[in-house]
């Protein structure tokens, strides 16, 4: 059985799928934004010695079950119970440069 780490660190707030342009009118999408980026960049720094959560909420469609995927992808294995799943709300997309 693999122990759990003993500190928990969780950043709390909206993910958003960012469009950034690629060339050609044409854009390319990744999961972004302040907490998602606090979350991840724990995870890659702290490793194993420190639980990394996010609490969000997210969708019931594909583009949020991406989302999830990428979560745990990314090291944050941890996280999956703190994101709340709503069948009205979906990411919001952003351009960088273009947010209002």
């Amino acid at each position: 059985m693999t122990e759990r780490p003993r500190m928990r660190g969780v950043a709390a707030g909206e993910a958003m799928l960012e469009m950034a342009p690629v060339g050609n009118g044409l854009y390319r999408g990744g999961f972004a934004g302040d907490t998602f980026n606090t979350a991840w960049h724990m995870a890659q720094l702290l490793g194993s010695r420190v639980g990394v959560g996010l609490v969000t909420g997210t969708g019931r469609d594909t583009l949020s079950d991406h989302f999830v995927t990428e979560a745990v992808a990314s090291g944050e294995k941890r996280s999956v119970d703190l994101i709340r799943h709503h069948s009205a709300r979906a990411p919001r997309a952003i351009v960088p440069g273009r947010e209002e």
